[in-house]
């Protein structure tokens, strides 16, 4: 049977129960959020290794 499956988006899946569908969903749900969560905190390390060397220019300038 075909699924309509929304998780930040939507895919198609078939699976053979609702409840199949259901655990992929959930299956789905995690990855994606790993990955989401895996990118922002890629931004905010960035984000603070920026003003950190951000930081150290402006303290050698004002030495």
């Amino acid at each position: 049977m075909l699924f309509n499956v929304y998780v930040m988006g939507s895919i198609q899946v078939e699976v053979e129960t609702a409840e199949d569908a259901i655990k992929r969903a959930r299956d789905e749900f995690e990855r994606r959020l790993r990955e989401n969560l895996s990118a922002f905190m890629q931004a905010i390390t960035v984000e603070e290794d920026t003003l950190l060397n951000r930081t150290d220019y402006y303290d050698l300038l004002n030495r």
